[in-house]
């Protein structure tokens, strides 16, 4: 239900603000459904507009199946994250013709849903490559330069499983994961991108910027006012975490030391009181309806925090003022979230 853009004019849009207030990396995330000859158009456009910026060989001395490159070493590059060849997987040039006469009559090969990725793309695939999540198993890769990538759907299956959540914060102690909304967000809503962060410690959370809900909230309170890397809590680090991130002005560093340390959790008590407000829009219904329609004010507060129990009502409102201009008094009672346990400080957030 959308139009299409050009490639082209996605990849110079993004040479247009790439790196204008920081020298942190870009990773380009591919969804490719183009045939063969269509990803060497790809790879070409990529290199002609993006030129050195683009991240086409790997670093010398960082072999990426050894270590992924330090964070210093990827400044100012953009990096493609794309599926890599797999020797199980034909190219579109090596199926053969179907209809020939000297082919046995059997079956046409099957081919799925997409088409493989052709060896210039996926050459591309050097320090971020797209790895299929196969289950446990899976969690079990030590590649430096896979990314498991997963549906918001598939996510939160897995997370209900307790041993299967460790196991992802554990592994994402130390290698790349990203999470997209589910297929049926046709409205392009947003799915809660700080429950896979606290979860289960995953890096990347795709959202629709289009649409100002709840998830994209969340997504702007924890990368407002930074160069869109936030450090992880020292907790949810592995042990090859030496990264020194001072230059980019967070003024965050974190040594080698750092390593399968329990995430650390509160118990916290919020006590919040709402005083007052003033003109406020009047929705356009009640506009329509003309000045002697009841207008109902309140402030209602929601805790974004790791759920002990599902019962848990982290959601608390004041009471309603049918005015714009609500008074709630300096002796308002207080909006209170008491004895809310394990909480994760720099993963939870006030909305």
């Amino acid at each position: 239900m959308t139009t299409s853009v050009p490639f082209r004019d996605v990849c110079r849009a993004i040479k247009e603000s790439a790196f204008k207030t920081n020298r942190l990396p870009i990773i380009i995330s591919l969804e490719v459904g183009a045939d063969a000859e269509q990803q060497r158009v790809m790879v070409r456009i990529m290199k002609e507009e993006w030129g050195d910026l683009l991240l086409d060989k790997p670093f010398d001395g960082c072999d990426p199946s050894a270590r992924a490159p330090r964070l210093e070493e990827l400044y100012e590059k953009i990096l493609i994250k794309v599926k890599r060849m797999s020797d199980d997987c034909l190219l579109e040039s090596e199926v053969p013709e179907r209809g020939r006469a000297t082919l046995p009559l059997s079956p046409p090969l099957p081919l799925g849903p997409k088409p493989p990725i052709c060896e210039e793309l996926a050459a591309l695939a050097i320090y971020t490559h797209s790895e299929h999540f196969k289950g446990h198993e899976s969690l079990d890769l030590r590649s430096p330069s896979h990314i498991f990538s997963l549906s918001e759907s598939a996510f939160l299956e897995l997370a209900k499983d307790s041993d299967m959540t460790l196991k992802m914060l554990d592994h994402n102690r130390d290698f790349f994961m990203r999470i997209y909304p589910r297929g049926k967000r046709w409205d392009s809503s947003n799915p809660d991108p700080s429950i896979p962060w606290r979860e289960a410690g995953a890096h990347m959370l795709a959202m629709n910027w289009q649409t100002t809900d709840v998830g994209m909230m969340l997504n702007d309170a924890m990368f407002a006012d930074t160069g869109g890397w936030v450090l992880k809590p020292r907790s949810y680090l592995g042990g090859n975490s030496g990264v020194d991130v001072a230059d980019d002005g967070t003024n965050n560093s974190v040594d080698s030391a750092v390593c399968m340390e329990p995430v650390a959790r509160r118990n916290l008590d919020l006590k919040i009181t709402v005083l007052a407000a003033q003109f406020l829009p009047l929705p356009q219904r009640n506009k329509q309806k003309g000045p002697g329609t009841k207008f109902r004010s309140l402030v209602k507060v929601d805790l974004h925090v790791e759920k002990q129990h599902r019962s848990l009502d982290y959601s608390r409102e004041t009471t309603p003022r049918e005015t714009d201009n609500p008074d709630w008094g300096f002796d308002a009672t207080p909006l209170e979230f008491l004895d809310v346990r394990n909480v994760v400080e720099e993963i939870s957030f006030v909305r």
